[in-house]
């Protein structure tokens, strides 16, 4: 969805050398095949990074082809058919060869899409099944016009969670309706029942739900928690954004009703929460804090904030502060951060949300984010005193030991080379996740291979490893070596385009987040890539760190 802080109104064991020798990677990609296994060129004393072919989750035209229940001629706004745009992804516990996607499908210029998918492998993301999420949207049954941010967990009995966030009414008016919708699946996501909805709005001072998550207890089945921000308003220039969450203590069958769990007044927003659930079973939830400036309206203050529950929700303590979040976007009057580094159009790539990882072995935690403090000069440590033209958002990363109560110093991981111009060494979306083994990865995109003479946009997306014997995570030089995730470069160009206004920047739009977990020591990725056929599609993948004898088989 249109997050808007400004607003008036991202080493295998032989056992799984054997068992997954079919690599595949989900990311949301245009037109490009599946390809034979890529080796990164590392050297060959280190270990040497794999990726396997890219598979296309949904080969054929929207799913939402030839409908018009949603009587998209009616609606303002541009739609781009068949594109699909901002995916996750998880991975069955009981059956990891259930590996499930979604995505938005059908995206709006000014807002959410004709509806959310999902799509569904049985054979560890060989193939997928494409279902799309039904009663949520005019396409699918459901009462709303357009659906977005879609989020997905499993239980530890195999039990599937997809939450929705829906519109309705008028974009240029302001969504008349709004709701938090959730649907369970108990056959890996084939089938679904009837939505919940969670929070049905229809008060004028709500602009709009944002940001919904949901998180199934690892511990317990039954336990089914959902979180969301709310973007109010009651004056054109006080507008907040206060933290929402319920839950099922009956596997979905019933939900609490929403729980308004903090309110920091006008001016001040949260957005992207996610809660974690910690092995000693307390909830960590996270979310990026924003204070708008009241010199400038369109400036804000961004930070990274982590709140707790030790009651399964029922009541929260004090935030505990991770960094400042120094986007790029936060610190440029039209809200600009990621631009074209030919014409500086900007590019709908939203930095200040935290991304989040736990190492369920030791309980570590682990936040990514797009901050600009790594290309601020020698002689300012403060990139708010900088001239934004001089900066560009790179990928932050912070890791806690003690359950979140403390963080480290944020650090610089992508691996950008950092002899190109400066507009091509942008890094944008960030994913984090844990393998069984301990090893980190960070996926993201970058320019890099950028050619200003071609009038393209060229774009890749890329992966950069932790090992815990390469030394401390929170050193810049333990992290490496990187893999390329994409095929061949892709042009941006061709992306979904999104409309500026009070509510976000324009610019091309792959998604707000992309998806990554694992598979034991492998990790699986879901991502966004545009062509000029259609805007952008979305692609499965695996890839992981393994030895010389796993490269050559």
């Amino acid at each position: 969805m249109m997050h808007n802080v400004r607003k008036g109104h991202a080493g295998m064991t032989g056992h799984w050398q054997r068992r997954w020798r079919f690599f595949a990677c989900v990311a949301v990609l245009v037109g490009v095949a599946g390809a034979a296994f890529r080796i990164a060129p590392v050297s060959a004393q280190g270990p040497i990074p794999v990726r396997g072919p890219l598979v296309r989750v949904a080969p054929g035209p929207s799913p939402f082809a030839g409908s018009d229940a949603d009587h998209p001629e009616q609606q303002d706004g541009t739609v781009t058919q068949n594109s699909e745009v901002e995916p996750m992804l998880v991975v069955n516990p009981v059956n990891p060869l259930n590996i499930v996607v979604t995505y938005q499908q059908d995206r709006w210029s000014n807002g959410g899409a004709r509806g959310d998918v999902v799509a569904t492998s049985f054979d560890g993301g060989q193939t997928f099944t494409v279902v799309p999420v039904p009663g949520i949207t005019s396409t699918t049954g459901g009462p709303f016009l357009r659906g977005t941010d879609p989020w997905l967990s499993f239980a530890a009995n195999g039990d599937l969670y997809v939450s929705s966030l829906l519109l309705s009414g008028n974009p240029t008016q302001g969504f008349t309706g709004n709701a938090v919708a959730i649907n369970k699946s108990t056959d890996g996501g084939l089938t679904w029942g009837a939505p919940t909805l969670l929070d049905n709005q229809t008060d004028p001072n709500v602009l709009f739900e944002d940001k919904e998550s949901v998180t199934v207890d690892p511990r317990d089945p039954n336990l089914v928690y959902v979180v969301w921000d709310q973007a109010n308003q009651t004056l054109p220039q006080n507008n907040g954004g206060p933290i929402f969450f319920t839950r099922s203590t009956d596997g979905g069958n019933s939900y609490e009703a929403p729980q308004l769990v903090r309110d920091f007044g006008d001016n001040r927003q949260t957005v992207g929460n996610l809660i974690v659930v910690r092995p000693d079973g307390v909830l960590a939830n996270f979310y990026a804090f924003t204070v708008g400036l009241p010199q400038n309206p369109a400036l804000f203050r961004a930070s990274g904030r982590v709140i707790f529950s030790h009651d399964q929700g029922q009541t929260w303590g004090k935030a505990t502060k991770i960094a400042d979040f120094f986007s790029r976007a936060s610190l440029t009057t039209d809200g600009t951060g990621i631009y074209d580094p030919q014409t500086g159009a900007p590019i709908r790539a939203e930095g200040f949300l935290p991304v989040v990882a736990l190492d369920p072995t030791n309980g570590h935690l682990y936040v990514v984010w797009q901050d600009t403090r790594f290309s601020t000069p020698r002689h300012s440590h403060d990139p708010r005193q900088v001239d934004p033209t001089l900066l560009i958002d790179e990928i932050a990363f912070a890791a806690s030991t003690d359950g979140g109560h403390s963080w480290s110093k944020p650090i610089k991981i992508n691996q950008t080379p950092t002899h190109i111009p400066l507009a091509h060494r942008q890094a944008f979306l960030p994913a984090v996740s844990v393998a069984a083994d301990g090893t980190v990865a960070v996926t993201y995109y970058d320019f890099r291979h950028n050619d200003p003479q071609s009038g393209k946009l060229g774009t890749d997306y890329f992966a950069v490893f932790y090992q815990p014997t390469a030394g401390r995570i929170t050193d810049p030089e333990s992290w490496g070596p990187e893999l390329r995730l994409t095929d061949a470069t892709f042009d941006l160009h061709l992306a979904p385009g999104v409309e500026g206004g009070q509510l976000s920047p324009s610019g091309f739009f792959l998604g707000d987040y992309t998806g990554l977990t694992t598979v034991g020591n492998e990790f699986v990725a879901a991502f966004a890539q545009a062509s000029g056929q259609e805007s952008a599609n979305v692609f499965f993948c695996r890839f992981s760190l393994t030895g010389a004898s796993m490269a050559q088989n």
